[in-house]
C-alpha cells in the first residue's frame, strides 16, 4: 500500500470520530433539556414549579405570553453552531485524500461547475477552466492551462451532464446571448475545447447528443487596423466561428464588394482578403454567404445564410507611420533558428511545415514578424517566394499566415532529399503590418537550411 493511500484512512477515521462529537453535541444542544412536564422561564428556565398560577418569572421578571411556552425544550444555539463546526470539519478531512489526489475542485460535481456556468465571466475563470479539464477526460488531449492532473473518471461527464452542458451552451445566459462577444469569450471556446479535442478520442456519449449544437448560428467575422495607410492594398482579415460538431462541413464565402477584389474561402482559421490600394472608403463592404454539407458529401455545399458586414478603417498617413523597426542580433540569431521542412510522397510535395516556436521568446513580445522567403536551390538561384508574418503567443504558440507561392514551384516540388536548398528570410514591413496587434516589426535578413523528406 503506498504512503498515500496508508494515511488516507486516518483522515477518514479522523472525519468519522468529530461527525460522531458533533452528532452527540448537536442532539445535546438540541434535544436533551427537555421540560418533561415543568414550568420554566423561556429566558432563564428558573423552575416556576412554586407558582402554578402565574405566568411571570419571579427570577427575572420576564413574562410569558401562554402557558405552553413555560413547556419548552431548552436548546443551546451557540453549541449547535459549534457542532455545525464540527460537520464541517470532519466532512474536511474525509475529503482530504481526495483533494490531495484530485484538487480541491474534485469534490465539486459536473452539475454544479455547468449550473454555475453563467456567473463566469470567460474560459479563463476557474469554474471554467475545472469544466473544461473535465471535458477532455476521455479525449487524450491535455491543455496544461486547465489543470496539471488528469482528475479521475468519476469526474467525466455523464450522458445528463453533456445534455445541460450543451443545452446549457445553445441557451447562454443574459449577460451572454448566443453568438455574442461575451457568449463566444465563455460558451463559445467551452465548446471549442470539445470540438478541438474530439477528434482525438471523442467521448461517444457526447457524439451522441452533439447534434444539439446545431442550434448555434455560425458566425463569420471580420478586422482589420483602425487606421491603414494610402500606400497598401487594404488587408482585412476573417474568421469563421463555428461551434457546430466537429464533423460538420461549414465554410463562408466572402467577397468584398469593390472592383478588382477576389472571393475568398473562410473555414475555421484566419484567411486574408484584399483591397486594392485606390479604395478610399472608410469601411469596406463585404458579402458574406455561408455554406454547410449537413450529409457529408464532398463537393456539394448549400447555402442558407447571407448578409452583408462593414468593415471600418481609415484610410491616411505612410507604412512608416505605423510599423516601427526593431533589429538587433539577439532577434537575429532567433530567427536564424527557425526551422522548415518540406515532405513529399510518390514525388510530391504533400506537407510542409514551419516550426516557429522559438519565436516565442520574450524578445518578440509585441514585435511582428511579416517576412519574405525565398527559397534557394543548390545552384544559388531563388526558385520560389512567399510572404509569412505571425506574431508570438507565449505559451499559446503563433498563429501563421502565408500568401501562395510565387515562382517556379514544380522546380521545389521536383527536388530531391539529397539536395541541399537554403530559405533567405527578409523582413517586409509591408508584410508585417498584416500583424493586426503590433506596431513594431522584426528588421533584418537570415538564412535556413530546409529540409526535405521522402517517405
Amino acid at each position: 500500500m503506498s504512503g498515500f493511500a496508508s494515511t488516507a484512512w486516518w483522515f477518514w477515521i479522523g472525519g468519522g470520530v468529530l461527525a460522531l462529537f458533533g452528532i452527540a453535541l448537536l442532539l445535546w444542544a438540541l434535544l436533551w433539556d427537555r421540560s418533561n412536564g415543568r414550568r420554566r422561564c423561556p429566558r432563564c428556565w428558573y423552575d416556576l414549579s412554586g407558582t402554578p398560577q402565574s405566568l411571570t418569572c419571579s427570577e427575572c421578571g420576564r413574562t410569558a405570553k401562554h402557558e405552553r411556552r413555560l413547556f419548552k425544550t431548552r436548546r443551546r444555539w451557540r453549541w449547535a453552531f459549534v457542532a455545525l463546526i464540527a460537520f464541517i470539519g470532519a466532512a474536511a478531512l474525509a475529503l482530504q485524500p481526495k483533494i490531495r489526489r484530485d484538487g480541491l475542485w474534485s469534490i465539486v460535481s459536473n452539475r454544479v461547475l455547468i449550473a454555475g456556468l453563467p456567473l463566469a465571466s470567460s474560459l479563463n475563470d476557474f469554474w471554467c477552466r475545472e469544466l473544461a479539464r473535465r471535458m477532455q477526460l476521455t479525449s487524450m488531449v491535455r491543455t496544461p492551462s486547465f489543470a496539471s492532473t488528469w482528475g479521475t473518471p468519476d469526474m467525466k461527464l455523464d450522458e445528463d451532464d453533456w445534455r445541460l452542458l450543451f443545452d446549457r451552451c445553445v441557451a447562454g445566459d443574459w449577460r451572454a446571448r448566443p453568438v455574442s462577444p461575451d457568449w463566444q469569450d465563455k460558451y463559445g471556446r467551452i465548446l471549442r475545447v470539445w470540438i478541438d479535442s474530439g477528434f482525438r478520442n471523442p467521448d461517444p456519449v457526447a457524439v451522441k447528443l452533439q447534434d444539439r449544437l446545431l442550434k448555434l448560428p455560425p458566425a463569420l467575422s471580420f478586422k482589420s487596423r483602425d487606421v491603414w495607410p494610402i500606400d497598401l492594398p487594404l488587408y482585412v482579415e476573417g474568421t469563421l466561428h463555428n461551434w457546430w460538431p466537429y464533423n460538420t462541413p461549414l465554410r463562408g464565402q466572402a467577397t468584398p464588394l469593390v472592383a478588382g477584389a477576389s472571393t475568398v474561402i473562410v473555414f475555421g482559421h484566419p484567411q486574408a482578403l484584399y483591397a486594392p490600394a485606390d479604395f478610399a472608403d472608410e469601411s469596406l463592404s463585404i458579402n458574406v454567404v455561408l455554406e454547410k454539407s449537413l450529409d457529408g458529401v464532398p463537393g456539394e455545399w448549400q447555402a442558407f445564410h447571407e448578409e452583408t458586414i462593414n468593415v471600418k478603417t481609415k484610410r491616411q498617413g505612410r507604412l512608416t507611420d505605423i510599423m516601427t523597426p526593431v533589429s538587433s542580433a539577439a532577434l537575429d540569431q532567433v530567427m536564424a533558428s527557425l526551422g522548415y521542412q518540406i515532405t513529399r510522397s510518390n514525388g510530391r510535395i504533400r506537407s510542409r511545415g514551419l516550426s516557429a516556436t522559438p519565436t516565442q521568446s520574450p524578445l518578440f513580445n509585441g514585435v511582428a514578424i511579416g517576412v519574405v522567403f525565398e527559397f534557394i536551390n543548390p545552384n544559388n538561384e531563388v526558385v520560389l517566394t512567399q510572404n509569412h508574418w505571425w506574431t508570438s503567443k507565449g505559451s499559446g504558440g503563433f498563429s501563421w499566415m502565408f500568401d501562395e507561392w510565387v515562382g517556379d514551384f514544380e522546380r521545389l516540388n521536383a527536388a530531391s532529399p539529397g539536395e541541399k536548398w537554403t530559405i533567405r528570410i527578409r523582413s517586409d514591413p509591408a508584410v508585417a503590418i498584416r500583424v493586426l496587434d503590433c506596431t513594431k516589426y522584426w528588421q533584418g535578413e537570415v538564412t535556413i537550411p530546409l529540409t526535405i523528406t521522402e517517405r
